[in-house]
């Protein structure tokens, strides 16, 4: 019969360890250091709206980023092509930019065709502004 008399023992603990006496309800209030409901759900709301501004922050961040790669890529790639160009040419800095060019061409015609012949000296340059 020992068998029997444990079983109610055990049923009596259960549902007494889940009912809260209303002391240790205050208790518990008290120890959670003291701000009100109020009080944490305006908290709550502040740190809602810091989150949002953040987010928009760091979206702008993010395109602004992203922009900027694109702008490093483009900066990099025409940055070849100088290198390139300048490897081929030492002599002439700005290809057909610098104004000697322009003061030894002394008719319009001689600088289409000279134009013309800048172009298949470089084809590096040309490769470049494909791609």
């Amino acid at each position: 019969g020992s068998g029997g008399a444990a079983e109610p023992a055990g049923g009596e603990g259960g549902p007494g360890h889940r009912r809260i006496p209303p002391a240790m309800e205050k208790f518990g209030m008290n120890f959670g250091g003291g701000p009100s409901r109020k009080e944490l759900l305006e908290t709550i709301e502040t740190q809602k709206q810091q989150l949002l501004r953040f987010q928009a922050r760091l979206k702008d961040v993010v395109q602004a980023y992203k922009s900027l790669l694109k702008e490093k890529e483009a900066l990099e790639a025409s940055l070849k092509v100088l290198s390139a160009s300048h490897d081929g040419d030492l002599a002439v800095p700005g290809a057909g930019d610098s104004p000697d060019d322009r003061s030894s061409e002394q008719s319009e015609d001689s600088a289409g065709t000279a134009a013309g012949g800048d172009e298949e000296d470089k084809p590096a340059g040309q490769r470049a502004e494909e791609a």
